[in-house]
């Protein structure tokens, strides 16, 4: 898989990788002296949970002081998110320019990482382990009490949609006309937008891939945010219709130099999913990622 925290799902600009409804919140950070402000966005699990992932970041040991941005709103951009990780870049604005930096958090053992491409390999970071208890327990309740609703409102309502949505085939990649003409996507409802973790996005369209092992459905889906930048997920579907994981295949944002930083991918016949981050014609980050039997990407 292209599921903002004010940190913003853009906790969806994660994504910490993504964005339904909207609450933001600006709040303060300290570093030797600089003050930065990061503003998390919520998806559509709790608000409160993803306060208290702000709150963990904002006391991690991320350096933050190699950044002169002083009261600069820091976004945090939900750039994946499933049941293991959430994948997150920090950037200057609520418009995704100004990148400083990538972390990830792993749910099972709490582990916060930085994950920045200039660094060899992820670091783990330090954090005030309060905020991670609280963080985990809200997750786990809205898990617990969330899904069954969302599943009896609205999964025949999206295989409704999926049914009439255009099978795209493999191999898949990025390619600058498909991005600017969007064939073969269907708009989706908005009444249905709360189906997808993603938050401060609008004009959803949905195109559908070929089926995979054990019923997990592929689709790519399309948003656009305030500014009209378009975003296209992959997300995977379970039989009920309903979302298992998610990645970021495409986004693009223009830096403070003048230049431009855009995400493409390659989606083979066997789903092997490449995706490169590119600045200008260079290179500057690549992921691959697979698809588990239970509709998970794993990179």
């Amino acid at each position: 898989m292209k599921k903002t925290l004010k940190l913003f799902f853009i906790v969806f600009l994660f994504s910490c990788k993504g964005e339904s409804g909207k609450k933001e919140k600006t709040d303060s950070i300290s570093a030797n002296n600089q003050s930065a402000a990061i503003t998390s966005s919520v998806n559509k699990k709790s608000a409160d949970c993803y306060d208290y992932l702000t709150e963990l970041v904002r006391s991690s040991n991320f350096p933050f002081e190699e950044w002169k941005v002083k009261n600069e709103k820091v976004n945090l951009i939900i750039d994946e998110e499933n049941n293991e990780i959430i994948s997150c870049k920090l950037v200057f604005d609520t418009q995704g320019t100004g990148t400083i930096g990538w972390i990830e958090y792993h749910k099972k053992d709490g582990k916060l990482y930085n994950t920045s491409a200039e660094l060899e390999s992820p670091v783990e970071l330090k954090y005030n382990k309060k905020w991670q208890n609280l963080f985990d327990a809200c997750l786990s309740e809205n898990q617990t009490s969330s899904p069954d609703k969302i599943t009896q409102n609205n999964s025949g309502n999206l295989k409704e949609f999926y049914d009439r949505s255009t099978q795209l085939s493999l191999p898949n990649s990025y390619d600058y006309d498909a991005i600017i003409e969007e064939k073969g996507f269907l708009p989706l409802d908005k009444k249905y937008y709360q189906i997808f973790p993603i938050e401060h996005q609008d004009n959803y369209k949905i195109a559908k891939l070929p089926i995979i092992d054990n019923n997990i459905r592929p689709v790519i889906l399309i948003t656009y945010n305030e500014a009209g930048q378009s975003t296209w997920y992959l997300f995977t579907l379970n039989d009920q219709y309903m979302p298992i994981s998610n990645i970021i295949l495409y986004t693009s944002e223009e830096l403070e130099n003048g230049s431009s930083k855009a995400t493409t991918y390659k989606i083979s016949k066997d789903y092997k999913i490449t995706i490169s981050q590119e600045s200008g014609d260079k290179i500057i980050n690549k992921k691959v990622y697979t698809i588990s039997k239970e509709g998970k990407f794993i990179s």
